[in-house]
C-alpha cells in the first residue's frame, strides 16, 4: 500500500514524499513534520514502509467504514 500524488505542477510524488507533501498541505500540526523532508529519500521512504507495514496493529482496523459524525455530514458527498 502507498501514497501517490498527482500535482500539475509538481508531477508526481510517492510514499514519504506525497505524504510530506500532504502535511504541508494540511498546514497546523501536520506542517511540524516537513522537517522531516530534508532527510535522504531511501531513508524516509523506509521509515514510510515500516509504518505502512506496521499501521494495523498500531492504531487498529475497522472491520466497515466508520460514519462521521453528523453535524459534520455536510461535509461529505452523498
Amino acid at each position: 500500500d502507498s501514497v501517490i500524488i498527482w500535482d500539475q505542477t509538481f508531477s508526481y510524488a510517492m510514499e514519504a514524499e506525497a505524504t510530506l507533501m500532504l502535511f504541508k498541505r494540511l498546514g497546523g500540526v501536520f506542517s511540524f513534520f516537513t522537517i522531516f523532508a530534508f532527510l535522504p529519500k531511501g531513508f524516509t521512504n523506509g521509515i514510510y514502509r515500516i509504518v505502512a507495514n506496521n499501521r494495523y496493529k498500531w492504531f487498529g482496523k475497522h472491520e466497515n467504514c466508520p460514519l462521521p459524525d453528523p453535524k459534520f455530514a455536510h461535509k461529505f458527498l452523498k
